[in-house]
């Protein structure tokens, strides 16, 4: 997969160039729409050994050596999801400041190779079939989707609303990929289009007691 953006098995593997979250800021700024909760560039100039720098936020850890490649963009790094990843946090509370509470932006250039049933880019989501809580960006074996768990919506296990796209990704073509909540209403935009929307979360982001970024 391929990504470049602002801010990710072996049956996937993909690059990233950039990653970004917004949230809602406490205070008041001098320009309109929030501030950047956390934000990272995947190319050489941010990655240390096996760290990525980031902007903005916690910084990464890769598994596995980070394999970067050039894009239309500059550069990237390629993932393969199983020897080859980068975790924000082993446990998403160590790093809770730097994650939304309720309204979020989460935005990704991202290009697919391989697609997978349930290719992530970036989320904090458990591995738990039971338990439905937390929130991811990703890419299934034709289109990309966000999915999103919220207290209005719980069931008392969490319940999770998947929303999917329109495009069908390609490879070797770079896709802006982009999750958005206000709260009361889910979006998924795919290169700068509306793709799908739903009103069946509400409230704040229903996170689970532990999981990984």
């Amino acid at each position: 997969m391929t990504i470049a953006f602002l801010v990710q098995l072996r049956a996937a593997s993909y690059f990233v160039l950039c990653c970004c979250i917004f949230g809602v800021p406490h205070l008041a700024a001098a320009h309109d729409g929030p501030d950047p909760l956390a934000h990272w560039r995947f190319n050489e100039r941010h990655i240390s050994d096996s760290t990525l720098q980031a902007r903005l936020g916690p910084n990464g850890v890769f598994t596995g050596k980070p394999l970067i490649v050039p894009d239309p963009y500059g550069q990237s790094v390629s993932f393969n999801g199983q020897t080859r990843g980068c975790l924000l946090a082993e446990d998403f509370q160590s790093a809770r400041a730097f994650l939304p509470a309720r309204e979020m932006t989460v935005a990704a250039w991202v290009g697919v190779d391989r697609p997978s049933e349930w290719g992530g880019i970036i989320g904090v989501l458990p591995d738990n079939g039971q338990a439905e809580k937390g929130w991811i960006l990703g890419y299934d074996e034709s289109v990309f989707y966000f999915g999103l768990s919220t207290t209005g919506a719980d069931d008392g296990n969490g319940q999770m609303t998947y929303l999917r796209g329109k495009t069908n990704h390609e490879s070797g073509k770079l896709f802006h990929v982009v999750g958005v909540y206000d709260g009361t209403t889910m979006q998924l935009y795919v290169n700068g289009q509306l793709e799908a929307e739903s009103k069946l979360q509400s409230g704040d982001i229903l996170y689970p007691a532990t999981a990984p970024w």
